[in-house]
């Protein structure tokens, strides 16, 4: 089988799958343990096996937020200075983790993303992340003002994972609790 049937086969044509491959054969790497349900998993596997210990911590981290957060959000969430955060995304775009342009910066493919947080992550990280991670934007908001709705619904969707937040405010913990139904 020449190379093409080979990416035809593991990814049915699907852009995102051929990129994983062709990053996994760029980077030395064989696709022969590739099969078509695993592809596009193993290759985000292989890309963070290929990241420092730092960066990969921070692809984890970054997995929480669906968009981008400003860049000095970045850099105060992460506690490193704008060099060491450059470093870190250079390679994660050497990797092909961050692929797709939101708000005008590169910022991870949404199959990439929730990969990384649902299946990267266990639920004591996905916890600690995400309480991380709600806390960064609750203060975005408190600075931007009640008029920047945008942070709304990732701060909803990462309540859940607050839980020291949620300990805090009994009222936070109720609102997380409720239904679809009973919202």
């Amino acid at each position: 089988d020449s190379i093409i049937d080979q990416f035809m086969l593991l990814s049915s044509g699907y852009p995102l799958i051929i990129e994983g491959l062709i990053n996994q054969l760029q980077n030395d790497g064989s696709i022969d343990e590739y099969t078509p349900p695993t592809a596009f998993t193993q290759s985000v596997v292989d890309s963070i096996a290929r990241l420092d210990g730092a960066a990969d911590s921070v692809a984890r981290r970054l997995s929480a937020f669906v968009s981008p957060p400003p860049e000095d959000s970045i850099t105060e969430y992460l506690s490193m200075s704008p060099i060491d955060w450059g470093r870190i995304r250079d390679a994660l775009q050497r990797e092909h983790l961050l692929t797709v342009e939101r708000d005008g910066r590169l910022w991870f493919h949404e199959q990439r993303r929730k990969f990384l947080w649902n299946k990267v992550l266990d639920q004591r990280q996905r916890e600690d992340v995400g309480q991380e991670a709600f806390s960064t934007l609750v203060d975005q908001f408190m600075k931007e003002g009640q008029f920047y709705t945008r942070l709304l619904v990732p701060i909803s969707q990462l309540a859940r994972f607050a839980r020291q937040s949620q300990a805090d405010s009994p009222a936070l913990r109720r609102v997380v609790e409720l239904s679809e139904t009973e919202l």
